[in-house]
């Protein structure tokens, strides 16, 4: 029957609203804010029989499991959910997206290094940040096969030593990928050897923080995409990679924010709707937006 889906704002709520249309649905993706898990009204909202799903944002992802019936093992093993749906038996179940958008962007570039003359025998991601979307771009990099070090840089190296061990301990956790913790000061280091350069970058700290980075040329030797989160700006990171990219015969491709928004949405709309919106209606909805 015709429902009314509820859901926490994002930059996807003219998206959804506008893929719902566009497939004749009679679903409406509506705004509901909340600071703190505890908030009046967010188990109401779930749990309402007019509930269809919903989008989960910053600061609650790590926190609304505990109001879900089911996680999926994505959704678990990130240890964050941003995405919210009904089962067909009618079960609350959380899940995690963030990863497939950031998946769905890398692929190109992964099929590039399996198929062309930078074949690495070892591939090497490094993801910048240690918070909740940090998680999912742990999960992205033990998604693809061909990477088997993954290194983390994050303000706090302890927050990142207790992320590791974490993952570590999840049975989903492939035996063989190794690890590595070090500080946000380590981009720009120019002492890199060729065994640390990262071949994937994915970056999930804020364009503010990355001010402290100074990302040194030498860190893109060997990369061949960049993913940065932030999107709707020119970050410190992104202007790194443009400058390097002018200097070098050797050229780093960029994917940003706003193309993992769109991949990771939708991801959410066939979740939702069993349906697959077009690709060019999501940019578009996306594009209208900033």
């Amino acid at each position: 029957p015709p429902r009314s889906t509820l859901f926490p704002y994002t930059t996807l709520f003219r998206s959804h609203n506008t893929g719902f249309g566009a497939v004749e649905l009679p679903y409406k993706y509506q705004r509901f804010e909340a600071s703190q898990i505890e908030s009046a009204g967010i188990e109401a909202l779930i749990k309402d029989t007019a509930f269809g799903g919903a989008s989960v944002t910053i600061p609650l992802k790590e926190k609304i499991g505990d109001f879900l019936d089911e996680i999926t093992d994505a959704g678990s093993a990130i240890g964050a959910i941003n995405t919210i749906f009904k089962s067909r038996a009618g079960k609350l179940v959380g899940d995690n997206t963030d990863y497939i958008g950031m998946l769905r962007v890398l692929q190109p570039m992964i099929r590039a290094i399996e198929e062309g003359a930078n074949h690495h025998k070892e591939v090497r991601g490094l993801i910048i940040g240690g918070g909740g979307t940090a998680r999912a771009a742990i999960y992205t990099f033990l998604s693809i096969p061909r990477i088997t070090q993954i290194t983390i840089v994050n303000r706090s190296v302890a927050k990142v030593q207790a992320l590791i061990e974490e993952f570590r301990q999840k049975p989903t956790t492939r035996k063989d990928v190794t690890f590595e913790a070090d500080s946000l000061e380590s981009l720009h280091c120019v002492c890199f050897d060729d065994l640390h350069h990262p071949h994937f970058i994915i970056s999930t700290i804020p364009a503010d923080a990355q001010v402290r980075c100074k990302f040194s040329r030498q860190l893109f030797k060997q990369t061949s995409a960049v993913v940065e989160m932030v999107y709707g700006i020119k970050t410190p990171l992104l202007q790194a990679v443009e400058d390097f990219n002018a200097k070098s015969q050797s050229q780093v491709a960029v994917a940003t924010g706003a193309q993992v928004l769109i991949e990771q949405g939708l991801r959410q709309f066939e979740i939702w709707t069993g349906l697959t919106l077009p690709f060019e209606e999501m940019r578009d909805a996306v594009d209208k937006a900033f």
